[in-house]
């Protein structure tokens, strides 16, 4: 189904959205099948993380960070070949197409085995978003740090407890 006409499209941050993502799979595709490749497959995904590390009762970092970003998959003669860029233009994603057909070549002389895919059907415009109860990146920061600062303080107040290390690491695929 177009990503337009997804019921959870509203999780999916516009600026995204908004990127040329058929553009730039059309023309990996092409540019990996046109290389030699037998088969080629493209992932766009944004990923969004939040950090925490509490040491003792101390914050020592926090961070916050969104990422977006491509990968093509390809088999030429029976070898995967994988490349990646951030670059979100249609000339960009048929030169990281020709990457990954060029790393299946020069693979070709040091794989045992032949890859032999299976016969799947292509789910073309698929999309994916973490499900959730409560989306953690709606938690305000300071009451993650207050429940980790609480956890390390009573750890603390134990027999034999010299010091605590805590943290939180949450990672949404939107």
């Amino acid at each position: 189904m177009p990503i337009a006409a997804d019921p959870a499209i509203h999780l999916v941050d516009r600026t995204f959205v908004d990127l040329p993502l058929r553009k730039l799979a059309e023309a990996a595709l092409a540019a990996a099948t046109g290389a030699g490749a037998s088969f080629a497959d493209f992932r766009f995904e944004r990923l969004q993380t939040q950090s925490i590390g509490i040491r003792d009762t101390a914050v020592q970092s926090t961070n916050d960070a969104v990422t977006t970003g491509y990968a093509v998959r390809v088999i030429v003669d029976g070898t995967w070949g994988f490349a990646a860029s951030i670059i979100p233009t249609t000339d960009e994603a048929a030169a990281t197409a020709r990457q990954a057909v060029a790393v299946a070549r020069a693979l070709a002389g040091v794989v045992a085995e032949r890859v032999e895919r299976a016969d799947e059907p292509v789910y073309a415009d698929a999309h994916w978003v973490s499900s959730y109860v409560i989306d953690p990146f709606t938690v305000d920061v300071q009451d993650k740090i207050g429940l980790l600062l609480d956890r390390s303080e009573r750890l603390l107040a134990s027999d034999g407890v010299a010091h605590t290390s805590a943290g939180l690491f949450q990672v949404n695929r939107r």
